[in-house]
């Protein structure tokens, strides 16, 4: 967030303070797909976004992301056992 704000010129908090719903349900399900559709919502509040790039990356790293869950719920599984 730091980066994109520097590179963008406007303040990250006024993304992340929406975030929280999406971060809890994440938490929550362990799910990126589950997650999408809070996310979104969260995503069109913060005005620094552009609803365009909202409406498409959000959903396109999302399920790029999936590959990285597994990998998260293979690391906890060996780590429980």
């Amino acid at each position: 967030y730091t980066i994109a704000g520097v590179y963008s010129g406007k303040n990250p908090l006024d993304v992340i303070r929406y975030y929280g719903p999406a971060y809890l349900t994440v938490v929550g399900t362990m799910s990126s797909a589950a997650t999408l559709g809070v996310a979104l919502q969260c995503a069109d509040k913060a005005k620094p976004l552009r609803k365009d790039m909202v409406q498409f990356g959000i959903p396109l790293f999302a399920n790029i992301h999936l590959c990285g869950s597994v990998l998260t719920e293979v690391f906890f599984c060996m780590t429980i056992s």
